[in-house]
């Protein structure tokens, strides 16, 4: 659980913590140079659950780093990993339904779900959509279907992710790089239509989720600025570092979608057929034709 400033949010989701079925958990936690009360909120969890819970400093250089700097303090004998944000409420069940999940493959297996979203005082807003397409590489590359504060990762899966780390650097979002490397490293990827956690939408959120017409509207905006173009190109230039764990065909999609910078337009739409990239709904793989055309890709 990385943490920054959360003391409002972090007693509700520590509660949820305590409160899941599957009791064999521990939470290491780093506070990334907090100045409110979360020091306050954690010590005294802490104190609680001696044996539940770790503390750390974080390396204050923003929250892909705090959790890259956790995962790197796991012991390799643990079985599973989660992420967790300061500011949701998970579900009683969810560690329990998601490892279950994710024991039944030997190789890296990401488990991640639908959430609700909920304000900031915890009612409930809506469902965040569902995902109808398969959850494969081919779709990773342009369009991030995995919340980070709902993933789960088998051993496998999570050594993975923590042997990359230095492969790592520049990376815009830890959840999309995860759901990126297992998928390209032909490892699976299971989206839960059942939702695990209270996603808290509020004015202090890292992200938030970018559902609906606020979501649309977001990504048109970081499609006519390069936002995503160079988001996309900082986790292109990642994956080429792990180059090495990727399946054959990924390393050949990756190097497909590389390649489109130096094209022409219907060059740039050719080779996102080529590589077979699509996003969730239709609108959505419109707007990456859109893109791809325009050069914002």
């Amino acid at each position: 659980m990385p943490v920054y400033n959360g003391a409002r949010f972090l007693p509700a989701q520590l509660d949820s913590l305590s409160a899941q079925t599957y009791i064999d958990w521990q939470v290491l936690i780093s506070d990334d140079g907090s100045t409110d009360d979360s020091r306050a909120v954690l010590e005294t969890f802490i104190t609680a659950n001696a044996d539940k819970a770790r503390l750390y400093d974080g390396p204050q250089n923003g929250i892909s780093a705090n959790i890259f700097s956790l995962l790197a303090r796991v012991d390799p004998q643990t079985k599973f990993v989660a992420f967790c944000d300061q500011d949701d409420i998970w579900h009683a069940d969810k560690l329990a339904r998601a490892c279950a999940i994710v024991a039944q493959t030997d190789g890296p297996t990401l488990y991640c779900s639908r959430t609700n979203l909920v304000d900031a005082q915890g009612v409930f807003l809506r469902l965040s959509p569902p995902r109808r397409r398969p959850p494969l590489f081919q779709n990773a590359l342009v369009q991030n279907i995995a919340s980070g504060n709902t993933m789960v990762l088998n051993q496998a899966g999570w050594h993975l992710l923590r042997d990359q780390i230095h492969a790592a650097q520049g990376v815009v979002y830890h959840d999309w790089w995860a759901y990126q490397l297992v998928s390209g490293a032909g490892g699976t990827v299971f989206h839960d239509d059942e939702p695990s956690l209270d996603y808290r939408q509020h004015t202090t959120n890292a992200l938030g989720s970018a559902t609906g017409l606020r979501g649309a509207l977001r990504r048109l905006l970081r499609v006519s600025n390069r936002a995503l173009s160079i988001d996309t190109s900082r986790h292109l230039a990642a994956l080429q570092r792990s180059r090495a764990v990727l399946s054959g065909e990924c390393a050949a999609q990756l190097d497909c979608v590389a390649s489109l910078h130096g094209k022409g337009p219907f060059g740039r739409l050719r080779g996102v057929f080529s590589a077979g990239l699509y996003r969730q709904s239709r609108i959505s793989t419109l707007g990456l034709w859109l893109a791809a055309l325009i050069g914002r890709f």
